[in-house]
């Protein structure tokens, strides 16, 4: 028997996968749209002057967490560190919904930390599986961009723990705490949008992947 119907085959079983990568890891960067407008919304300087903008903005940073964790239960049915990173986003969403609600729109409680910091090592974590998941799909199709995901999570995990280092300086150096902050959140930022643009390829990769012409049977 010919072996060309088995090539043809492959050839679309490959760009219907890439095909559904592409749909869903583009539904992800479109997500971003509205969890940053929900977090400028549920940012504290808006807690007293606009009460109502601040509870909709939690609510609203809430729901694309748990929209995240959705789109990464579709993806995890092509890699496992999807999986990994839906049931982190959809414990992060609640806790963060759950201290909304507890809080309102007045300060939050002490004894909510309890929740806050358990959810945000939990949302870090997905984080991880996140990076490692997109960098495994690309891995046989992308290398390049396969690594440019493990680099920016080493990067992502550096600037992360210099800025939680640095407001610990402050109570000891303020000064010099605060320097290391402001230059850690500006890595942060710079790491943050390169992952949004990479993001953006490898969906893009994913869609060109789906448009190549399939061997003839």
């Amino acid at each position: 028997m010919s072996e060309y119907p088995a090539t043809s085959e492959n050839n679309h079983q490959q760009n219907e996968r890439a095909g559904y990568l592409s749909k869903w890891l583009s539904l992800l960067f479109w997500l971003i749209i509205p969890g940053t407008i929900a977090g400028l919304m549920g940012s504290n300087i808006f807690m007293t002057s606009a009460p109502g903008l601040y509870m909709a903005g939690q609510i609203l940073n809430a729901l694309c967490t748990a929209a995240s964790g959705f789109i990464f239960l579709k993806l995890s049915r092509e890699e496992d560190h999807y999986h990994i990173a839906a049931i982190c986003a959809f414990v992060a969403a609640g806790a963060s919904l759950l201290v909304s609600i507890i809080s309102g729109a007045a300060e939050t409680p002490n004894w909510t930390l309890f929740i806050t910091i358990p959810a945000a090592i939990v949302a870090l974590t997905g984080t991880s599986h996140e990076f490692k998941a997109h960098s495994s799909i690309l891995f046989n199709v992308d290398h390049a961009l396969s690594e440019k995901w493990d680099f920016l999570w080493k990067w992502y995990i550096g600037t992360f723990i210099g800025m939680i280092g640095s407001v610990l300086l402050i109570l000891i150096v303020p000064i010099f705490g605060l320097l290391v902050f402001i230059i850690a959140a500006i890595a942060f930022i710079i790491v943050s949008i390169i992952r949004l643009v990479t993001l953006y390829h490898t969906a893009r990769d994913f869609k060109l992947l789906s448009m190549a012409p399939q061997s003839e049977g």
